[in-house]
């Protein structure tokens, strides 16, 4: 209960507080975990030696894993103030797209869209600008305990009229029927949190990797965008959307969901590469802990990167 206490006082006085000062209140908070969170911090740097490589020198590490607790204090900072964005407005002032048309095209073919994402940036608070091109979206994401801590998060994020849904049976049930009918789903997939991802290649090391997206795809015949979101000042955003994913359908189902997943998983590699200081996983490595573990599955080249994250 302390959680859900701590976040609703966060979020009562980041939503009256004006944009400077809220993001100024939430930015001393991460400082203050960066310095005393240390089992956070020491995921966080794991995940960011991964992408900056072996050349990386600690200063940049540190000063990296500094953004990642700054964009993760800035996700709940947003989350709070969800509910007095004005989409039309927010589109116009606060946000500049890259490949938009590639939703726009996919949709078009009423298949269905999954905009798969992964934790950098802010891709939620910017998915709720959504309405303002007309889209409605399904978003399927992570259960939080304790409940009334739930119950709040769903309140804020549902705030604009979009859909968010615990990943589960019920959730993927829902989310099949969603693109069955056309619609949009919005999906994170560089956690594994179900615990039933495939081991794939990321960063030339294996890592396990969440199969949604792809198995969601293979049901519906949906299109499958890349997309990130990069904060880029107080409340102002970019987005990009990357080409569709053309998935691999030889029918030897286990094979094509790997093959897939290290495709989708790999068109996240270059915006991670130049700027990982947005990529707030804190809670977890992506990386198995153990190099041998993960250099059993790699060649000795991709040993030598693994070994270098640790």
């Amino acid at each position: 209960m302390l959680r859900y206490r701590l976040f609703l006082a966060l979020s009562r006085y980041v939503y009256h507080a004006p944009r400077r000062v809220g993001y100024g209140f939430t930015d001393l908070v991460a400082a203050l975990a960066y310095l005393f969170n240390v089992r956070a911090r020491r995921v966080a740097e794991d995940n960011v030696r991964h992408a900056l490589g072996s050349g990386a020198t600690p200063a940049a590490v540190r000063a990296a894993v500094r953004g990642c607790f700054r964009a993760a204090a800035r996700y709940y900072a947003d989350l709070a103030r969800t509910p007095r964005m004005t989409p039309d407005r927010f589109v116009r002032d606060n946000l500049r797209t890259h490949g938009f048309e590639h939703i726009e095209a996919a949709s078009r073919a009423g298949k269905g869209v999954i905009v798969a994402t992964i934790h950098y940036g802010n891709p939620e608070y910017v998915a709720q600008s959504m309405s303002a091109w007309g889209y409605r979206y399904l978003a399927l994401i992570e259960p939080l305990r304790p409940p009334p801590l739930a119950d709040l998060v769903q309140r804020l994020r549902s705030s604009q009229g979009q859909t968010f849904v615990e990943v589960g049976r019920a959730g993927i049930k829902a989310a099949l029927r969603h693109l069955k009918s056309g619609g949009v789903v919005c999906i994170v997939c560089d956690r594994d949190i179900q615990h039933g991802g495939e081991s794939v290649p990321f960063f030339g090391c294996t890592a396990r990797i969440p199969s949604g997206a792809v198995d969601l795809a293979r049901h519906t015949g949906a299109t499958i965008l890349p997309a990130v979101t990069r904060g880029v000042g107080l409340d102002h955003f970019e987005l990009y959307v990357e080409p569709p994913l053309e998935l691999i359908r030889t029918g030897r189902v286990e094979e094509d969901r790997r093959a897939n997943t290290a495709a989708l998983i790999s068109r996240f590699e270059p915006y991670l590469r130049r700027d990982p200081s947005q990529w707030f996983v804190l809670e977890e490595r992506i990386w198995p802990p153990h190099p041998a573990a993960s250099r059993a599955a790699s060649s000795a080249a991709e040993a030598h990167v693994c070994g270098s994250g640790r």
